[in-house]
């Protein structure tokens, strides 16, 4: 007997492996290719750079799908080291120097960066053309180069004093964004190789001991880093921390009370990593408070009474006395007040007792006379 539901769909096609030997004059099913090899790749990523380095004048849309081209490259790349070969490395490079549009220069450079941190061979490579990048037109731009070369320092030791070199020659830049990356760069690099630490010292120093002129282009924002960044050099390395303390000390008569605070902080956090700096820090402290407004002069007072609490006065006998009186007269007090809570507390429940035991008799009379029994 057949089921009616059993009935082979028309649409039902046999499996064909890609080993199945079919015979002549039959169809043979699809078969996906085998991915690109690596080799092939490399060419695939060539070619792709080379396209989208042609692409000079893109508009809004554009910019939007070359990016979308362009990160699934870098996506790629980096996800295979296999496929970081010059050739490859150098197509990265012509295509972050020859495109115009500032967005996808900017994320050129970046790749770039991650590319050359990554693989120290291509420093040479990477490490000139990410220098260049810090003189950009765009700002995003050079702040991603000026990381880029950082990042390069910091996963390449044999590579960081050529880029604290770099570090020091631009951080006296017009730009802003170029002098404070290049003061975060430096201090990202000392703290992490010591022997670089005298230079930052300098450049922080400097940097913090420049007082501001009329133009409001001289924004205070690059001397509070540079106050925070002495500070921590100086809670690293013990054997900097008499250098930190005098780059220091400029800010506390700074122009900017931003500035001043964040100097003052750095100058607290010094004293409490060695108590043997407190007392030539709280003599800096106090002579500030000379000039210093108001408001600045209450965190002076709250920095030195934390580095130097003030001693508590000695007591005289008469004076122990006396407290000890008033302690025992204020437990008697607190004794009288609780005995008198517990009295009332047990009178109220005497109370209630005698209460109940009317009611219960009142209940237990009115309960013999017929109707509803009370309860």
């Amino acid at each position: 007997m057949k089921l009616a539901f059993w009935k082979k769909s028309k649409e039902e096609k046999p499996v064909v492996r890609a080993d199945d030997t079919v015979a002549d004059g039959e169809a043979k099913e699809d078969v996906a290719p085998p991915p690109p090899t690596a080799a092939e790749n490399i060419e695939i990523l060539r070619e792709l750079l080379k396209q989208l380095t042609a692409e000079q004048a893109p508009n809004s849309q554009d910019v939007k799908f070359l990016r979308s081209a362009f990160s699934k490259a870098t996506s790629t790349v980096l996800a295979d080291p296999a496929l970081v070969t010059e050739e490859t490395f150098k197509a990265f490079a012509d295509y972050a120097v020859t495109v115009k549009d500032k967005e996808l220069r900017q994320e050129a450079f970046s790749a770039l960066g991650r590319l050359t941190s990554r693989n120290a061979s291509y420093s040479d490579i990477g490490i000139p053309l990410l220098t260049t990048a810090i003189d950009d037109t765009s700002a995003e731009v050079r702040s991603s180069a000026l990381n880029a070369l950082v990042d390069t320092g910091k996963t390449n030791a044999g590579h960081a004093a050529k880029i604290v070199d770099i570090l020091v020659n631009v951080a006296t830049s017009a730009k802003l964004e170029v002098r404070e990356g290049a003061i975060g760069g430096l201090t990202t690099l000392a703290l992490k190789y010591e022997v670089h630490a005298d230079k930052a010292l300098e450049v922080l120093t400097a940097a913090l001991a420049k007082n501001p002129s009329k133009d409001v282009s001289q924004s205070y924002t690059g001397r509070n880093r540079a106050a925070h960044c002495l500070g921590q050099i100086g809670l690293a390395f013990p054997a900097k921390i008499d250098a930190a303390i005098k780059g220091l000390t400029p800010g506390l008569k700074d122009a900017d009370i931003f500035v001043q605070y964040r100097t003052i902080a750095s100058f607290v956090e010094l004293g409490r990593k060695d108590e043997t700096k407190i007392d030539g820090i709280v003599e800096k402290l106090k002579a500030a408070k000379e000039d210093a407004i108001y408001i600045v002069n209450a965190k002076l007072d709250s920095a030195i009474s934390t580095l130097r609490p003030p001693a508590k006065p000695v007591k005289t006998p008469e004076e122990i006395e006396t407290e000890h009186a008033h302690e025992e007269a204020k437990l008697k007090a607190q004794a009288e007040a609780q005995a008198k809570a517990d009295e009332a507390v047990r009178q109220k429940a005497e109370a209630e007792a005698q209460k109940k035991q009317r009611h219960d008799g009142i209940r237990l009379l009115a309960n013999k006379l017929p109707g509803i029994q009370l309860k």
